[in-house]
């Protein structure tokens, strides 16, 4: 996942066009922008890792599917949909890809590592929440998994 949200100056302008006031807020230009909006950057990390995340799923499901002859999908963002007759299929690999995603590897702790790669000499994040108890399997019997 990459999020580089830049800092933006802006110019307000006041105009009027057919007899009303206008009042716009324009970008402007701004070559090689390095500089980061930190506001933007610390609110988007979470929801654009999870995102991410479910992309990766959805992408994998995916694969699967075609690997099993299924080729019609109606996706959308986290919701998955395809012929009726392959609903069954469907929901089976959506789990199935779902337990071999979070089960084989710790996704957390790699998304944290890559964080404090990117962070300067000597400074770590905080330690992760220990970890729970949860069967990832149970998914393989939820009714309402997914949309």
């Amino acid at each position: 996942m990459l999020q580089a949200y830049p800092r933006v100056k802006t110019k307000r302008l006041r105009l009027t066009f057919g007899g009303a006031r206008l009042r716009l807020s324009v970008a402007q230009d701004q070559e090689n922008v390095i500089e980061l909006d930190r506001t933007k950057q610390t609110n988007g990390i979470s929801p654009n890792w999870v995102h991410s995340m479910d992309a990766s799923h959805m992408r994998e499901t995916v694969r699967r599917c075609w690997g099993e002859g299924l080729r019609s999908f109606s996706l959308v963002h986290d919701s998955y949909g395809t012929h009726a007759g392959n609903a069954w299929a469907l929901a089976d690999i959506l789990r199935e890809a779902f337990i071999d995603m979070y089960s084989e590897q710790d996704v957390l702790a790699n998304f944290k590592e890559e964080l404090e790669e990117q962070l300067p000499e000597g400074k770590k994040l905080d330690s992760l929440p220990a970890k729970g108890d949860l069967d990832l399997g149970l998914v393989m019997q939820s009714d309402f998994f997914f949309a």
